[in-house]
């Protein structure tokens, strides 16, 4: 992380990249920018500090020259118009006019007050109570409501009320506004609407409690009640071990293609090509499932079976991310995100009325991983999952299986320390990354650092699984 020059120990983002669906997986890569160097640093501080709140005209005069990665605040109460790049000004504690870009100007007065309006935005909003301010923008000519989560000139974070990530250059927004009222999702009928209008009328949409799942006309009975009953499922055996649930935002979106061609060809639209093998994945950028029906339609094929694993991998994965089991926009550890969503498999997880007794609960296909992978496991092998996500890129199904085996343990012998251990990853700083050793601290804060006698257990208790 580095710091604005202006102000000493403020952390600022880089580049966040959300959401690699291989595999399922939600994986995150964090780019961190270079520091300023001394020229710029002069440049950009004549004065020694940073231009005053209460001179907004200042503060974006400092911004067009500069380049703050958040900016720290913008008054509401300044007499003057602070903006005249364009035909009308913004007075603030007003409604703000579309703003359109200034043709054969330069681009940063533009930036500077596309990123102060959105700055501005959270002290009204802190005056008012927890409202989130709603900003309106034209991206790629598509009219998106939302709200900032993170922002610098370089880049915007906007959270839309469909549940959307959008990650967006600042200079390629158009006629962009903040509107009166706070942030809310949209309703369950707008979203259906829109999702209708999308997929067209080969698809049906099916509104069934949390969810709203698309599928190929006349399959109702297949899919839509099942992605609903999985999330009670969740809800249950998560909330008698202590996890404390939040309840979704929005509506939960599940898509199901008619074909393996149509699947690649969606996830390629949404700018996710997937390798070969991918049969659903779960993007925390759409914060949508995606799968394909592999049996064609066939009701009774025995291919179903592996319709319901994809399901319940990629459910879990997107209900722990909309209840505050995981955290969407924090760097959350891989054999986390991973492991959880394996452990959910067995039956006696996501059914645990009809199955359960201990054997009910054991993932028998990462079980028979876990043993391969057991006699060439390497000593400290523990510490390298948690601390980093290498091994899924080099070693993926041994990766899988210690994730699952480390989840299951802590599950069945330290469900308290887990669900207190997942919280802390849930609340951690949104969009920035996490060094190994921070990593590591995050679960030595909850599980000690004896990694010997940790270990010593953990392989006991799985030794004796059969």
């Amino acid at each position: 992380m580095a710091t604005h020059p202006d102000a000493p120990g403020r952390k600022f983002p880089g580049k966040f990249i959300l959401g690699d669906p291989q595999l399922g997986s939600a994986v995150y890569d964090h780019a961190v920018r270079k520091e300023r160097n001394e020229t710029r640093r002069q440049r950009c501080r004549p004065s020694g500090a940073f231009p005053k709140r209460h001179n907004p005209a200042a503060m974006l005069r400092h911004l067009a020259r500069c380049e703050p990665v958040r900016v720290l605040c913008l008054s509401i109460a300044c007499p003057k118009p602070i903006a005249r790049d364009s035909s009308t000004a913004w007075f603030p504690g007003r409604s703000q006019p579309n703003i359109t870009m200034p043709r054969g100007r330069s681009m940063r007065p533009f930036v500077a007050l596309f990123v102060g309006i959105i700055a501005s935005a959270p002290l009204a909003a802190s005056a008012a109570g927890p409202t989130r301010p709603l900003i309106e923008v034209d991206l790629n000519g598509q009219r998106v409501e939302g709200t900032a989560l993170s922002w610098s000139r370089s880049s915007v974070f906007l959270l839309a009320r469909d549940g959307r990530l959008w990650d967006f250059a600042p200079q390629t927004a158009r006629d962009f506004r903040k509107l009166p009222t706070g942030f809310t999702s949209y309703s369950p009928g707008a979203v259906r609407a829109q999702l209708q209008a999308e997929l067209g009328n080969r698809f049906e949409v099916t509104g069934v409690g949390h969810y709203l799942v698309a599928y190929p006309a006349g399959q109702r009975s297949q899919w839509a009640q099942r992605f609903e009953d999985l999330y009670r499922s969740f809800l249950i055996y998560f909330s008698v071990r202590g996890f404390q649930l939040q309840t979704p935002e929005f509506p939960l979106i599940a898509i199901v293609m008619p074909s393996h061609a149509e699947f690649l060809k969606y996830s390629a639209q949404e700018g996710k090509p997937l390798p070969a093998g991918v049969l659903g994945y779960y993007s925390p950028t759409t914060n949508r499932v995606a799968l394909y029906d592999i049996t064609d339609g066939e009701r009774s094929s025995a291919a179903w079976h592996t319709n319901a694993e994809t399901i319940i991998h990629e459910a879990t994965h997107q209900t722990a991310f909309n209840t505050g089991i995981h955290s969407r926009f924090a760097s959350q550890p891989r054999w986390a995100v991973e492991g959880l969503a394996t452990v959910f498999e067995a039956p006696g997880v996501w059914n645990s009325r009809a199955n359960p007794n201990l054997p009910d609960r054991i993932n028998r296909t990462q079980l028979r991983g876990w043993q391969q992978y057991r006699s060439h496991r390497r000593d400290g092998a523990l510490v390298e999952l948690i601390s980093a996500d290498g091994r899924f890129n080099s070693s993926t199904l041994d990766a899988y299986a210690e994730a699952w085996a480390l989840s299951f343990f802590l599950l069945e012998k330290q469900p308290r320390d887990y669900a207190a251990y997942l919280q802390r990853l849930a609340a951690l700083p949104v969009f920035e990354e996490r060094t190994s050793a921070e990593r590591l601290a995050d679960f030595t804060g909850v599980f000690g650092t004896n990694f010997r006698l940790l270990e010593a257990r953990f392989l006991r208790f799985m030794d004796e699984l059969r």
